[in-house]
């Protein structure tokens, strides 16, 4: 199960996992729409959640208010399924939170340290602001590297890393028609 923010419409998990796991991708825009639907539960039993949420709290909190609400969420998803929880760090952003986002990871990578087993933080040490497109999203293909991997091939590859614990195979990074949706950030 991945609880995802708009970043979700230039992946397409089902090609990025592996074939034998269910992928179910649930929409969300921020960690308290992500807890009502981890709190009404799944129609199956997941073995793994990725939550990417709080980039869209940073407008209605303090950074270490969304630190707690994601921990919170995350230890909720534990709870509820027993299964092993992925919990995103932010993307970097450029816009005014973008000090907010950063001070949030901060305080996730701190608060992760000590959260519960089975809760697993997904760093993104890669991305940069030259991963976004505009001032939060996070670019589909790299416009400065035609060579370099895009914000999304990132983000997704992360994902990857933490639920099976190595790389992607290069193959799922570089193929568009596989790995992407064929539909932009504008839909």
């Amino acid at each position: 199960m991945v609880l995802i923010d708009s970043n979700r419409k230039n992946i397409n998990f089902k090609s990025l996992f592996n074939n034998e796991d269910e992928v179910i991708v649930s929409p969300t825009s921020n960690a308290i729409s992500a807890n009502r639907q981890v709190q009404e539960g799944f129609s199956f039993q997941p073995s793994d959640v990725v939550l990417h949420v709080g980039t869209n709290d940073l407008e209605l909190s303090t950074p270490q208010g969304v630190a707690d609400n994601m921990c919170k969420l995350a230890e909720t998803a534990q709870e509820k399924f027993g299964c092993r929880v992925h919990l995103s760090q932010l993307p970097p952003r450029k816009d005014k939170w973008a000090g907010a986002a950063k001070r949030t990871n901060d305080i996730l990578t701190n608060q992760c340290r000590v959260t519960r087993p089975g809760i697993s933080l997904v760093k993104h040490e890669e991305l940069g602001d030259h991963h976004l497109w505009d001032d939060k999203h996070l670019d589909k293909w790299n416009k400065h590297n035609r060579w370099e991997l895009s914000g999304t091939q990132i983000l997704a590859g992360d994902f990857y890393k933490s639920i099976y614990g190595h790389n992607p195979p290069r193959e799922k990074l570089n193929s568009s028609r596989g790995f992407f949706n064929s539909y932009s950030m504008n839909n």
